[in-house]
């Protein structure tokens, strides 16, 4: 055994010998922060050996995120079996098609003609089907099924001049996509997504699946909630669905209603006392003290009354305490609110907490906003996409076809009067300055089928000159509009 060095020359010179201590001390590596002490890593900011911050002691470091998708089972489920999971995946595509929409870039007859097409194929209802199957499952796609398809996995061009015959919709997994199947040209604008899908039908064996391809070309496909490039791959090339995040504050709003009702039932409970209960209890005299209660509460029920023995014997109801239980269910609803991007006034039908007020304004604006913005990311490309094919079937010209969903909010009559008192007062001014010309001011307010605030300048287009279909909208607004006034 190593003897301990006694004088103070010998305890200097061990010392020396020994290798110098190094100071626990925090060092980065690869964007985590290294505890040399305990060997630990973490993703946060900071780290505190002394008080244990960041360390393997501070509890916060066993917290993560995690991720997985939602199977086809869990999705259906619940969506079916939840009102308010119905309510997220519908409600943002409900709110988007029902104020309608216009076609512009075409006449009013050929407007009229795509019109009637359309709703041959039933396309509003296959778009909000498809939308719909898009948000709840992660994607899905809509197939153009031409007069003649034979071949699927072939490219449709619009060269072909092939008739629509049915719009088919079918979810992400109905139709999947490997690595082979994928763009894989760099020099492609749809370079990393599928060039081709397997389709695997209700009751179809995935030896017959596998022979079935359907080429990109001839599907309008949908996206559910974004997913990062790693996920999107591992999940067949798909995004997540719209409930697989808000998961968790869905159930919780559910589970917090559910454990209000439930102690509203037990809100006032009956207590009897009854004296020597616990040694009737140990002498197996059950049916006695059973007997009891039994004629305790039919007492109760015939006289209204608790008839019980002065000695011995108590009868009280004890009250639960509630309170706090409101708060609880409005924190659920707030964060279930916040997780889904639709606001409380919407989607529970309640008033802001609070009343009705600036913050209830504020909300609305977002919530038109995240319509807005689902109507033209999502809804018009898919919608332009197959009225361009039907355009070219009818002989359309369909160049400059575009797609004006109406207003989702009207403004009411005194806010029209005063905002069209604000532009009258704004074309009076460009009038007086020689910015704008009568014609085009009465042109651009009265010239259409409605007041409008858009300013349309006169492009001094000869007719003459005007090639028939070069430009059907410019060409039916100067054969309408008259001529001005010497007046004006």
């Amino acid at each position: 055994m190593k003897k301990k060095p006694t004088s103070p020359k010998m305890r200097a010179q061990a010392q020396r010998r020994a290798p110098a201590r190094k100071p626990p001390v925090a060092t980065r590596k690869d964007t985590f922060l290294t505890d040399t002490i305990n060997n630990k890593k973490r993703s946060d900011g900071w780290v505190n050996i002394l008080q244990g911050l960041g360390t393997s002691k501070d509890s916060r470091t066993a917290a993560y995120v995690d991720w997985k998708p939602m199977t086809e089972h869990d999705i259906e489920y619940t969506y079916a079996g939840a009102a308010m999971a119905k309510k997220v995946v519908d409600l943002p595509v409900e709110e988007a098609m029902q104020d309608g929409y216009k076609w512009t870039g075409i006449t009013t007859e050929q407007e009229k003609t795509l019109i009637e097409r359309l709703e041959q194929l039933r396309f509003d209802n296959t778009i909000i089907e498809g939308a719909v199957k898009g948000r709840l499952y992660g994607g899905s796609g809509i197939l153009k099924a031409y007069n003649d398809d034979l071949r699927l996995e072939l490219p449709k061009t619009r060269e072909d001049n092939r008739e629509i015959k049915a719009l088919v919709v079918f979810n992400r997994f109905e139709l999947y996509t490997t690595w082979e199947d994928v763009n894989k040209d760099m020099l492609s604008p749809d370079f990393g997504k599928p060039l081709l899908y397997t389709f695997l039908g209700r009751g179809a064996s995935a030896a017959t699946a596998g022979n079935l391809k359907i080429h990109a070309s001839r599907l309008v496909r949908f996206d559910g909630a974004w997913l990062p490039d790693r996920l999107r791959q591992s999940n067949s090339y798909w995004n997540d669905s719209v409930l697989n995040r808000p998961y968790d504050a869905i159930r919780n709003y559910a589970n917090a209603h559910d454990s209000v009702n439930a102690a509203v039932k037990d809100l006032s409970v009956a207590v009897f006392k009854i004296k020597g209960l616990a040694d009737d209890m140990a002498s197996n005299c059950d049916e006695k003290v059973i007997s009891r209660l039994e004629m305790v509460n039919l007492a109760k029920s015939i006289a209204r009354a608790v008839v019980v023995d002065s000695e011995g014997e108590d009868f009280e109801y004890k009250a639960r305490n509630l309170t706090g239980a409101s708060e609880l269910v409005d924190h659920a609803e707030g964060r279930l609110s916040a997780e889904v991007d639709i606001p409380q006034t919407i989607l529970f039908g309640t008033s802001p907490k609070g009343g009705i007020g600036q913050s209830g304004e504020h909300e609305l604006n977002n919530w038109y906003s995240f319509v807005e913005n689902l109507q033209k990311k999502m809804l018009a490309p898919a919608m332009l996409e197959i009225a361009k094919e039907v355009c070219d079937e009818l002989k359309i010209p369909s160049q400059k076809l575009g797609i004006e969903f109406n207003p989702l909010w009207s403004l009411s009559e005194k806010e029209e009067a005063e905002m069209r008192h604000k532009n009258a007062s704004t074309d009076q001014i460009y009038l007086q300055e020689g910015v704008l010309a009568a014609d085009e001011v009465r042109t651009s307010r009265f010239g259409g089928a409605k007041y409008s605030m858009e300013t349309t300048l006169d492009k001094g287009v000869d007719l003459t000159k005007l090639k028939p279909g070069e430009d059907p909208e410019l060409e039916a607004q100067l054969r309408a509009k008259k001529p001005p006034t010497k007046d004006a």
